[in-house]
């Protein structure tokens, strides 16, 4: 794996199973903190959660962006819900392969706000003079094939 900022470098991934994880809360979340060490929580021997330092966190917000922002209500609570709305970058500021990878998960959701909407229609802008291929959306009319202007054309 490529670490062009040396990000993990001294790096530790731990794995704790959910039991130990609640029993060792404040000593994990001290490690994630300020040693940026990322903590992996098992539950029968499968991966299910992961705790990662903040800066991990704002990583992930600026490349793999989700619904974010507080909750409305206690996350504890049965009526706990995220706010539904993006932060996302300038397509023509991101990776060309993250724009092509966000727009391939996105464009489905167009109409769900006109933040969303404006960034699909500029990422999609952005691929297309960035010559990046993108597979047709289910959606997309099928294309039309017109004739080309050398070939014979029978009026008759």
């Amino acid at each position: 794996m490529s670490d062009p900022f040396g990000r993990l470098r001294g790096m530790i991934e731990s794995y704790a199973t959910a039991t130990d994880f609640r029993a060792y809360l404040a000593q994990i979340v001290n490690c994630v903190a300020y040693r940026q060490d990322r903590c992996v929580i098992t539950r029968h021997g499968e991966e299910f959660a992961a705790l990662v330092s903040y800066e991990d966190l704002e990583f992930l917000r600026r490349h793999r962006p989700r619904k974010i922002g507080p909750p409305g209500v206690s996350v504890f609570s049965p009526q706990a819900c995220w706010h539904d709305h993006f932060h996302l970058e300038d397509p023509f500021e991101m990776p060309l392969e993250t724009v092509r990878e966000l727009y391939l998960e996105l464009r489905g959701r167009h109409g769900e706000s006109d933040e969303l909407d404006e960034w699909i229609a500029r990422a999609g802008y952005c691929l297309t003079v960035s010559h990046v291929k993108v597979p047709p959306d289910e959606d997309d009319p099928p294309a039309i094939s017109l004739p080309s202007p050398s070939a014979p054309h029978n009026s008759g």
